[in-house]
């Protein structure tokens, strides 16, 4: 009997332990199977977040089999190249024949770089379109690797900048066609910028007003030195009217005391770009040099007022005649040398 209970003891614990194995076993596939399902719910999230943004954003969708030397195309990567979708396989000789001939040597050596050593590569570059048309992409790629680090697949995104660069490069022409202008007016371009209370001044600075290059960006302040004296006080006002005032538009002629040019005549035009309490977030100005037409003027002026002294000392009459009109003006002097009325009527 003894035995008999200790056989039955001992089979009792081995199905007390099996059991017992196969709960734990039970348990932890049910937690597997519920992380798996968990996995594969985020997975399933991300996926659909990331079309929503591939779709949102107008990104084409390629894949490149490193093995094959093809490109796998999605619908809007199809799109993109005007190529028959919605699913479309390229080789890279056919995928770099749409590619602008001038930077398709670069893009093909980007690529080789990528998949020689860089995990994620991006580039710009030009393709053609039927019809001559051009379009700009932006391209980014990330390098998968098998476990002796060679590369076997490139997934990518391409979306259209055509007309990010489009309206960069009409910027620029903009910007260019201004300095030419600024260059044929002898003027100084120059930017305020309401964030830092910095002037920004193109490199001819030196040669029109007479500040060192090494002043490029300085305040408002920092130019009162080198006004004339007579000069500074509509510059103090000009410049509360930039940074305080209402106005859009600015005008203002003032006296630079050059140090080796002497007075310059300086006509400042200046745009003001305000917020909603009427702070100036940016102002962009140019300084035009005007000595010649005011030195022109003033001299002009001069003869002028000489010319009017010695008539008045020698009693001339100055008369003038209209051609076009066939009408005579004259001056105080000449109706009492005619014995005319003072308040003669003119003809």
């Amino acid at each position: 009997q003894a035995w008999v209970f200790l056989e039955f003891a001992l089979l009792a614990s081995l199905f007390t332990l099996t059991l017992r194995r196969h709960v734990m076993r039970s348990h932890r596939l049910a937690m597997e199977e519920r992380a798996a399902r968990e996995r594969d719910r985020d997975l399933h999230e991300l996926n659909n977040r990331l079309m929503l943004a591939v779709q949102a954003g107008r990104f084409g969708v390629w894949d490149y089999d490193v093995a094959r030397r093809e490109f796998l195309l999605n619908e809007h990567e199809c799109e993109l190249f005007e190529l028959p979708g919605p699913i479309a396989r390229k080789t890279v000789d056919q995928w770099l024949k749409v590619i602008h001939r001038e930077v398709a040597a670069r893009v093909r050596r980007l690529c080789e770089q990528a998949l020689e050593g860089d995990e994620v590569y991006e580039m710009q570059f030009r393709i053609f379109l039927p019809g001559r048309q051009i379009r700009w992409l932006r391209s980014i790629g990330r390098v998968e690797r098998d476990t002796q680090g060679r590369a076997v697949r490139v997934v990518g995104l391409d979306q259209d900048i055509t007309r990010d660069v489009e309206t960069r490069l009409q910027l620029q022409e903009a910007l260019h066609r201004h300095d030419l202008a600024a260059r044929a007016a002898r003027g100084l371009v120059w930017e305020y910028d309401g964030a830092t209370g910095l002037i920004t001044r193109s490199p001819d600075v030196e040669s029109q007003i007479g500040l060192p290059t090494q002043q490029l960006s300085s305040s408002f302040e920092d130019m009162v030195s080198f006004l004339a004296p007579a000069s500074r006080e509509d510059y103090r006002r000009l410049v509360s009217r930039i940074l305080e005032g209402s106005e859009t538009q600015v005008e203002q002629l003032l006296q630079f005391q050059h140090p080796n040019k002497g007075l310059r005549h300086m006509r400042l035009l200046c745009h003001v770009e305000r917020d909603a309490q009427g702070r100036a977030l940016k102002a962009f100005g140019m300084n035009i040099d005007v000595t010649a037409e005011i030195e022109a003027q003033n001299h002009m002026q001069a003869l002028t007022d000489r010319l009017r002294l010695a008539t008045e000392a020698a009693r001339l009459g100055v008369w003038e005649y209209e051609v076009s009109t066939g009408r005579m003006a004259i001056d105080d002097t000449e109706p009492a040398l005619l014995g005319l009325a003072a308040d003669a009527p003119q003809t």
